[in-house]
């Protein structure tokens, strides 16, 4: 079992796509987009999950109408990030984390433009739950990354009568949450980030002090894609009750939009707020 959820860690870290927003949200960690930090390793541990692919069997578990015996082959299940943290660099980089860093910041893991010793690198302690053993990954902060988390907009929500759309912010939070979005959306497992989940491992809800701190609003249940752009990974159009949108400011669109905001969302529909690596999805 651990090797298996190991594997998909493994998985999460080679799709180049879902790397560009975990390097985006990186970088707001840091606030790299402001300053670059050279001189020394920059470390976040990411918290891993396994989830239902049906998200509201959670909360029919968690509040007693279902239990985990009634699904003794288990259910289908998925990968989630849980958080983001960052670390301690005098106490988080062993002797290990640092020639892992080094050879990093010497060598990229794979020859790219806008990288070089301008720009930072990281790593990030990828810990899966059910398993004691860490994934070391290093990253790269490329140029084209630096410019996507410069902008203040990562995208737009939209009610569900679409008479009121909310901008959503680049932040850490809502770029984890698009990567959340995206594996629910993968009905396909092109991403290969689908997993079984035994009974047993369905317990957690049932006991709840196993979850993760963040387990629960991490959980995309809430959203609706409606398009996305993978030039660069800007979600354009989500569906998502008000009420679990804090602190962003509302407008209808009703109202007139001023010229600044149709050349805004028209900027960001043609690709021209710069242009990630890797453009298209590639598994």
């Amino acid at each position: 079992m651990a090797t298996a959820k190991l594997k998909l860690v493994n998985m999460l870290g080679s799709n180049s796509y879902i790397m560009q927003l975990v390097m985006m949200a990186f970088i707001r960690k840091f606030n790299l987009h402001k300053k670059m930090i050279l001189d020394r390793p920059l470390i976040v541990r990411c918290d891993l999950a396994v989830d239902p692919v049906e998200l509201p069997l959670i909360l029919r578990i968690m509040s007693g109408e279902l239990w985990p015996f009634q699904f003794p082959k288990g259910v289908q299940g998925m990968v989630q990030i849980k958080g983001m943290d960052k670390l301690d660099s005098d106490s988080a980089v062993d002797t290990r984390r640092m020639k892992i860093w080094e050879e990093a910041r010497a060598r990229p893991a794979r020859p790219a433009p806008g990288w070089g010793p301008h720009n930072a690198t990281g790593l990030i302690d990828f810990h899966m739950e059910g398993t004691d053993q860490v994934v070391i990954m290093p990253i790269n902060i490329h140029d084209a990354a630096i410019r996507c988390a410069r902008l203040e907009i990562f995208g737009s929500m939209e009610n569900a009568t679409g008479e009121e759309f909310v901008d959503i912010p680049t932040t850490p939070y809502y770029c984890l949450c698009a990567i959340n979005v995206h594996i629910r959306d993968d009905i396909n497992n092109q991403t290969r980030l689908r997993s079984h989940m035994s009974k047993d491992e369905l317990c957690k809800y049932w006991k709840k002090s196993d979850l993760h701190r963040h387990h629960l609003e991490m959980l995309p249940m809430t959203f609706t894609e409606i398009a996305w752009s993978n030039r660069p990974p800007y979600v354009h159009s989500l569906s998502r009750p008000w009420h679990i949108i804090p602190n962003l400011k509302r407008r209808s669109k009703a109202k007139e939009d001023t010229l600044e905001d149709r050349n805004r969302r028209q900027k960001i529909a043609d690709g021209q707020y710069g242009q990630l690596e890797s453009q298209s999805l590639q598994y």
